[in-house]
């Protein structure tokens, strides 16, 4: 005993500190800095294996994979998305929008993930930021504690809450209601919003960096090919003009305004087409030199402009992505998805190079340019999280029935006719079985490195 602690106390706090002091000073993944403290304290003698594994099969881990699928469900059929765009409005100042993003956050994170939540109201946020002329990060902050505070008004809300609740179970043989956390929890949100409505003069003023991409013209040039260019009648990729130096092409206009985006390997060249990149303007300009090509008479334009089905598209690259380490020109990714990579930001700043040619890093965000009738959302989520949430969800009669089965769930559970984890697995068979998220979405659907930190902890 050392100033009232065992020896395998202290064991246990020197482990904790050194994993608090890894997840802050490297960037080695949490959920192995977690699984590395559960084998030093299983090789110390601290735990034994039982201990160990506990909380891999715990029910708290189990209904939480479950509400992966469920959440995932609400995404794929586009109820979230739905609610996102058509019940918060449009709000005239910073102090109406702080009230009218804050109670439907709160009310969405009660029921599922803190993290989809506010990913999904992301870009609505952007919106009213540049509407009232203000940074999103000041609109950011409220909605972060929003959902921190809705998860804590009911049981599934928060991992903390089914621990708790999982605990009341096994040792007091007491089942907790999934709204029992309610009415402490609605009271500890509205002192949380009044709150936020009397500070909101310090809340942090930061400009992120997708504003690195603001002006989106400098990101397209477009040429012409002229009659006596020595490359007509070849194929694009023949001619070496779709993989390009600093970019690629992205769209082929025809001297009859037709336009051919994307554009195939063997499409021929003609005189009188135009052709449009999307790259560093700088070394695309290069083009009239090694190309024998002619600069259009206004060679920048905004991407939307020409094509009103041509977007830009930014996304997030995320940790376990496929992406990481590589050149997008090293990969198939471009022609998998019908999108093309313009530019690279990181640490807030544009990357000053051909963008296919650098090396991606976790947490870069990437700026696409993409025909939004060709995205594939779902089949890009391994690999970046897209932040622009105006592409369209079809809305169906899958929309109300995942809607109908979530409901069910938590009705089940609230007059007690199945217990939570039982509801849980029921809602989510039943979302697969309906096709509410296809199969090959499930497993992507399920946050497995939040698992690995809930169950190690």
């Amino acid at each position: 005993m050392l100033l009232g602690l065992t020896f395998g106390a202290w064991i246990t706090l020197g482990i904790v500190l050194a994993m608090f002091a890894a997840m802050i000073f490297t960037r080695i993944q949490t959920e192995l800095i977690f699984l590395g403290g559960i084998a030093a304290l299983l090789l110390m003698g601290v735990l034994n294996e039982q201990e160990a594994l506990s909380g891999f099969s715990s029910k708290s881990v189990v209904i939480v994979g479950a509400l992966f699928i469920i959440i995932g469900a609400l995404e794929h059929t586009g109820v979230i998305q739905f609610m996102v765009r058509n019940v918060l409005g449009k709000p005239k100042t910073y102090t109406a929008a702080i009230l009218r993003i804050m109670p439907p956050v709160a009310l969405l994170s009660a029921f599922l993930s803190n993290t989809t939540v506010v990913a999904l109201f992301l870009s609505m946020v952007k919106k009213w930021a540049r509407l009232l002329h203000v940074n999103p990060s000041k609109l950011y902050i409220p909605m972060s504690y929003a959902a921190c505070m809705g998860g804590a008004c009911s049981l599934i809300g928060s991992p903390a809450n089914l621990v708790i609740g999982s605990f009341y179970n096994d040792t007091l043989n007491t089942r907790l209601s999934i709204f029992t956390p309610t009415l402490s929890g609605v009271l500890c949100l509205l002192i949380g919003i009044v709150t936020m409505l009397c500070l909101k003069g310090l809340i942090a003023d930061r400009k992120p960096t997708s504003y690195s991409f603001e002006d989106s013209a400098k990101y397209s040039v477009e040429f012409t090919v002229p009659s006596n260019n020595p490359h007509i009648g070849k194929t694009v990729t023949e001619a070496g003009l779709k993989d390009v130096n600093g970019g690629r092409l992205v769209e082929l206009i025809r001297f009859d305004n037709v336009i051919i985006s994307p554009v195939s390997d063997d499409e021929f060249i003609m005189g009188g087409d135009r052709l449009v990149y999307s790259g560093m303007v700088s070394e695309l300009l290069e083009l009239k030199n090694t190309h024998s090509l002619s600069t259009a008479l206004t060679y920048k334009f905004v991407l939307n402009d020409q094509n009103p089905n041509r977007n830009l598209v930014m996304g997030t690259l995320l940790r376990r992505s496929e992406l990481v380490g590589k050149c997008i020109a090293d990969t198939d990714f471009e022609n998998r998805f019908f999108i093309t990579l313009v530019a690279v930001a990181r640490e807030g700043e544009t990357i000053k190079q051909s963008p296919r040619s650098i090396v991606l890093e976790r947490g870069d965000v990437l700026l696409f340019e993409c025909n939004k009738k060709n995205i594939k959302r779902e089949e890009m989520r391994p690999y970046v999280e897209l932040e622009d949430f105006d592409i369209p969800h079809s809305i169906g009669y899958k929309t109300v029935l995942s809607l109908l089965i979530m409901m069910s769930m938590l009705a089940l559970e609230a007059f007690s006719v199945l217990p939570l984890l039982t509801s849980c697995f029921l809602a989510a068979v039943l979302m697969i079985l309906t096709k509410c998220i296809p199969l090959k979405y499930v497993f992507p659907a399920i946050k497995w490195d939040i698992l690995m930190v809930f169950a190690g902890s």
